[in-house]
């Protein structure tokens, strides 16, 4: 777990508003949203290399991608739907304690407040934006008619307007309290995820792109395993030069020869997150096609 150094001066601030109790208790909705995506992935056999918790959010990078088809879309969506359950509790608990009465009137607050909480965060994360679960999930479904690449273009451009919607209605807002603050905060934390995985895409891209297809240098071949993403496949390509891949098992077995061509139609089409099985996979296809034309 790595805490970003911008969550202290939040910190702060949030005890200088009074607002640090309410503050915490979001920082915990957020942690247990990230938490449950983290075992989602372990159930699934995937090992998460880092969480990074911020003042606004919280991101998790897997080692290896997922198989396609359920075992994303629950991916996805474990975390509002921890949320949503956690909201559930929250109202129930509020319930119970205005039929009980008396003077707790701090602990109704507290269960009211967390309901609030986490019913924000449930929605706000299905919103159909990159990086959120929605937009994920929507990439997912658009990548299957577009093509990964379109797909994510289309994604980003409406994810930045409205990371910049949010940002101005948080200084909007600011005027009427200080805590409102924490949306221009948001926003940042959006965007910076959504700019940090389009670059990581396009450096890699660049990166390998080398010169024409006349002049690139002669092939090498090497060896990787089925589970590996596209993305870390290119990473092992020196800039200028191709490189194909051999596709083994865990137990050594040959599953197929991977083309550097194939590789990169196979980011545009599935995203950098296709294993390599799923790339030969998806080859299989394409020649079936062809031969029955």
């Amino acid at each position: 777990m790595k805490i970003s150094l911008w969550l202290w001066p939040c910190l702060c601030f949030a005890w200088r508003m009074g607002q640090m109790k309410w503050y915490c208790g979001a920082l915990f909705c957020i942690l247990m949203h990230e938490l449950a995506h983290g075992a989602v992935a372990r159930i699934w056999g995937a090992d998460v290399e880092v969480m990074c918790l911020g003042p606004a959010g919280a991101q998790m990078v897997l080692r290896e991608p997922l198989p396609e088809g359920m075992p994303v879309f629950l991916l996805h969506m474990a975390g509002p739907l921890c949320n949503a359950i956690l909201a559930m509790v929250c109202a129930s608990a509020f319930i119970a304690a205005v039929e009980q009465g008396g003077s707790a009137e701090l602990t109704r607050e507290f269960w009211y407040q967390g309901c609030l909480m986490n019913c924000g965060l449930a929605i706000f994360n299905l919103l159909p934006l990159y990086p959120l679960d929605g937009g994920r999930l929507l990439l997912l479904l658009l990548s299957e008619h577009w093509g990964y690449g379109r797909a994510f273009r289309i994604l980003y451009i409406f994810s930045c307007l409205f990371t910049l919607f949010l940002f101005f209605l948080g200084i909007y807002l600011v005027q009427y309290h200080l805590v409102n603050f924490f949306l221009c905060m948001l926003a940042l934390q959006c965007f910076r995820q959504a700019v940090a995985g389009r670059r990581y895409l396009m450096y890699c891209m660049e990166k390998n792109r080398g010169n024409t297809h006349g002049d690139l240098r002669p092939g090498r071949l090497s060896l990787c395993y089925e589970d590996e993403s596209a993305m870390r496949l290119l990473e092992r390509v020196p800039a200028g030069q191709r490189r194909d891949f051999s596709v083994v098992d865990r137990s050594g077995r040959l599953r197929g020869l991977l083309l550097e061509d194939e590789l990169w139609s196979g980011l545009y089409r599935q995203g950098p997150d296709a294993s390599a099985s799923q790339l030969l996979h998806s080859r299989t296809k394409n020649e079936r096609k062809v031969e029955r034309q």
